[in-house]
């Protein structure tokens, strides 16, 4: 078992490191870390261990610090002085806790019990990170767009939908403006958050607020209202039809 311990005290690792050369199980202390930024350089450069002791409180901060730098995809068991830092540890699906000083009995369950756990450990603490760590997509919030030869920003909350005419890509504010985009509908779709813009076919890319109604038509088509006066049927095909109503609910 391949061990990386993450403490900022020598004794305390010197006491570890003696303890896991008496488990019963080969274990190989694969690091020693005092600080955060330590652990987060070690964690890039190297394979992952088969655990982490880690010390909650480091010299340079809360240690919960380095998951938000690394996914790590090991068990890791979390070792303080103090139990108000409890909680913190299992909002990081901590396999176990220690409390100083470390007990030779707790520290040897803790490692057979991240043998027991290892697999399902990994899954669920990747899936943690994708969800909480992960850094989320930004979308546009505004667009400079054309007005007779100026350019003016107009807020995306502004714009009820856009539409194309002769390859050409106007949008619509809600108070019935046009101007010129400078856009295609592909780039407009793929950049704007798509929970409030919606592509219904390949004329028009519509916001969710311009919406005033949806009637339903023959073989699973949609026909959309908007709020503004539009002088043609705006449809929606029936393969996107759910995700249509699906979105417009949401």
């Amino acid at each position: 078992m391949k061990v990386l311990i993450v403490e900022d005290e020598q004794p305390a690792r010197k006491r570890l490191r003696r303890m896991l050369e008496a488990y019963a199980e080969p274990t190989t202390v694969v690091g020693e870390i005092s600080s955060i930024e330590e652990g987060i350089h070690w964690l890039q450069q190297h394979i992952q261990p088969d655990i982490i002791l880690l010390d909650i409180q480091l010299t340079d901060g809360l240690s919960h610090r380095i998951f938000e730098e690394v996914a790590v995809s090991c068990p890791v068991v979390f070792i303080t002085a103090f139990d108000h830092h409890l909680t913190q540890a299992f909002q990081y699906h901590c396999l176990d806790y220690l409390l100083k000083p470390v007990k030779e009995e707790q520290l040897y369950r803790a490692l057979a019990k991240s043998k027991r756990v290892e697999a399902h450990y990994a899954q669920s603490l990747n899936a943690f990170l994708m969800e909480y760590a992960a850094p989320k997509p930004k979308y546009r919030e505004r667009l400079l767009l054309r007005k007779g030869l100026d350019l003016i920003p107009l807020k995306l909350t502004e714009v009820a939908y856009f539409y194309t005419e002769y390859k050409v890509v106007f949008a619509v504010s809600h108070s019935g403006i046009k101007h010129l985009s400078g856009y295609t509908l592909t780039q407009l779709e793929t950049s704007l958050d798509p929970a409030l813009f919606f592509r219904v076919n390949r004329k028009y890319l519509l916001g969710k607020e311009a919406v005033s109604s949806v009637r339903p038509l023959p073989k699973g088509r949609l026909e959309v209202q908007l709020l503004l006066d539009v002088d043609e049927e705006i449809g929606v095909n029936q393969p996107k039809a759910q995700a249509f109503k699906d979105w417009l609910a949401g």
